[in-house]
C-alpha cells in the first residue's frame, strides 16, 4: 500500500459525480478484497443543519489524480450533452 493522504474539500460542484468517480475507481482497482485497505474513502461531515459541510477524501497521488479525471469528465459531458458538440471538438 502506498502512502496515502487525506484531502478535505469545504465544497464540491457536484457531490454525485464525485461520488460516482470514487465509486467507479474503488470498482475498478480495489474490488477484490485483497486490497479493500487501498480503497478510496469518502467521508461526508453534516453541519447542525444536517447539510454536507466537508468532504473527506482519502487516497494515494494517484488516487487522486484519477478522480480528477474521472470528476473532470462528468463534468465536462454534463456540459455537453449532444454527441456533435464533443465530436467538434476533437
Amino acid at each position: 500500500m502506498s502512502d496515502r493522504t487525506q484531502l478535505i474539500l469545504s465544497s464540491v460542484r457536484s457531490y454525485e459525480f464525485i461520488k460516482k468517480a470514487i465509486d467507479t475507481i474503488n470498482e475498478n482497482l480495489y474490488s477484490n478484497d485483497l486490497f479493500k485497505d487501498d480503497r478510496i474513502q469518502l467521508d461526508v461531515e453534516l453541519d447542525e443543519g444536517g447539510d454536507m459541510s466537508r468532504f473527506i477524501i482519502t487516497g494515494t497521488a494517484l488516487d487522486f489524480f484519477q478522480i480528477g479525471l474521472r470528476y473532470g469528465s462528468l463534468e465536462e459531458m454534463k456540459r455537453n450533452k449532444d454527441i456533435s458538440d464533443i465530436l467538434n471538438r476533437i
